[in-house]
C-alpha cells in the first residue's frame, strides 16, 4: 500500500462489532494524520505518524494478517 497525495478517504467496516468507521487521511509535510469516526458518531479517534511510523505500523499489520491466514 503506497501513499500519495490523492488518497481522500476510506471506509472501513468492522466486522466484529458490526459498525461502519470512516477513515479520513491528511497526508502533510512528512507526516500522516488519521480521523476515525463510527457511525453513530459516538467515538473518534485522532492518529498521527511520520512515514518511517507509517511503514513499521504497516508492518505490524501484514504480519498480523500473515499470521491470522496460517492458521
Amino acid at each position: 500500500m503506497a501513499l500519495s497525495a490523492d488518497f481522500q478517504d476510506l471506509t472501513v467496516v468492522n466486522n466484529h462489532a458490526n459498525d461502519t468507521h470512516t477513515m479520513f487521511a491528511d497526508i502533510g509535510t512528512g507526516f500522516i494524520y488519521f480521523t476515525t469516526v463510527d457511525q453513530q458518531n459516538v467515538m473518534q479517534h485522532d492518529i498521527s505518524m511520520t512515514f518511517e511510523e507509517w511503514e513499521l505500523f504497516k508492518q505490524i499489520i501484514d504480519m498480523g494478517i500473515a499470521k491470522e491466514r496460517c492458521k
